[in-house]
């Protein structure tokens, strides 16, 4: 790991960043084929940056800091639009939002309490994850006219609540135990 800001990996996850703003702008105008294909774009760089920062020892203390963050904004930009545009459920957005801001606010007390963190995602939360990015996809990609999914769009929103919960659930166990543990040795 290196302490370069100024790494190829960095550029990229700084221009997911930027595009954060555009998707919700573009969702809010309906103009859901630009949205998509910003998103599409996001995805790439997400890829890339990981690829590049692995494969040509890029990583950098800020990246690890930086591509969670972008791709946090990325979700909460995308799901505050789809929201604000009628288009994603509130009984979907409202736990998607809610888990985010307890794992936020759950790592700075325990950053607080122990002086140290080390976030590692679950299986479980990457699948969620993926389903989230998956769902949104699909809704934009529904309302752009790409992909004909309005009937399971239902299903989608189902299997992310669902792993929304579970993965939320599962971070509270999970720190939960690590601040008892923290305690008694105390």
């Amino acid at each position: 790991m290196t302490d370069r800001i100024l790494t190829i990996p960095n550029i990229l996850t700084v221009g997911r960043m930027v595009l954060a703003p555009l998707v919700a702008f573009f969702i809010v105008q309906e103009e859901f084929s630009r949205a998509l294909w910003l998103l599409l774009a996001a995805g790439v760089t997400d890829a890339l940056d990981g690829f590049i920062a692995t494969w040509f020892n890029q990583s950098s203390r800020l990246g690890a800091i930086l591509d969670p963050l972008a791709d946090k904004l990325l979700m909460l930009a995308t799901v505050l639009a789809l929201t604000w545009s009628g288009l994603l459920p509130l009984w979907v957005a409202i736990p998607i939002l809610s888990r985010d801001l307890l794992i936020f606010g759950g790592a700075l007390l325990y950053y607080q309490w122990a002086g140290a963190i080390d976030m590692s995602p679950t299986l479980l939360s990457k699948a969620n994850t993926c389903a989230q990015i998956g769902l949104l996809l699909l809704v934009v990609a529904t309302h752009a006219e790409v992909v004909p999914a309005a009937g399971i769009l239902f299903s989608g929103f189902l299997i992310v609540l669902t792993t929304t919960v579970l993965s939320g659930g599962q971070y509270v166990v999970i720190w939960g135990r690590k601040a008892a543990a923290l305690e008694r040795r105390g």
